[in-house]
């Protein structure tokens, strides 16, 4: 497993206010990306609501963390496939900014032919489920800022990843088309290159980017 640096350790790379005017809702915050964008929103001074599918554990281990830094910020549990309804989730909890960290383990097809079952799991995280979020949150605040984290699989052909990458590639489409049906609102889609996380780490070395500042760039991009 790939730990997430402590926020007391981020703080020294952000200014106490960056982040201040953000209230951000993070889907699947509580390790990995996600965790590492909940902690520097939170040393940017930030408040952050996130979510947690299968790490409870990880989800109060951030918590912890968090206690020193903010008093308001806070976690729940939701379930993508589950598909409950956020608006009862997270009360009365106003988001300015959206960021989609959700995401099924990650894994390459073994044949040369494509895996219709695998690809249709992309979708369900990557365009569906993330489709009715934005259109759910849309009711709480039409001018939402929306992050969506795509992939350098759409712009290097991977070996094996040709599910991944088209359902990447899906959600792309549909983040332009959830443009023009929401004109107010901001839409911010990175391609990201393969950063250290617990999805690509590996006992064969691997060259990966730098996730801290990666994350912290993007950040910068969505508050300008």
């Amino acid at each position: 497993p790939v730990s997430v640096r402590k926020i007391s350790e981020l703080q020294g790379l952000v200014k106490t206010d960056e982040f201040s005017e953000m209230q951000a809702l993070i889907i699947g915050g509580s390790r990995g990306l996600g965790a590492l964008a909940t902690k520097l929103i939170i040393a940017g001074g930030g408040n952050v609501l996130f979510s947690y599918a299968k790490g409870y554990e990880d989800a109060l281990e951030l918590l912890d963390d968090m206690q020193a830094a903010s008093d308001r910020s806070r976690s729940f549990h939701y379930d993508v496939y589950k598909g409950e309804n956020i608006l009862q989730l997270i009360g009365d909890y106003i988001p300015t900014h959206f960021l989609y960290f959700a995401t099924p383990r990650i894994a390459l097809a073994d044949g040369v032919g494509f895996d219709e079952e695998l690809f249709n799991r992309y979708n369900v995280f990557y365009v569906q489920k993330f489709g009715v979020l934005v259109s759910l949150l849309g009711k709480l605040n039409p001018k939402l800022s929306v992050f969506y984290p795509s992939s350098i699989a759409l712009s290097e052909i991977l070996p094996k990843a040709s599910e991944y990458a088209s359902s990447k590639a899906a959600g792309e489409m549909y983040c332009k088309h959830l443009e023009k049906i929401f004109p107010r609102m901001d839409f911010f889609v990175s391609r990201l290159p393969r950063l250290e996380t617990d999805q690509t780490s590996s006992i064969v070395p691997t060259e990966s980017t730098n996730s801290v500042q990666e994350i912290l760039k993007r950040l910068r991009e969505i508050i300008k």
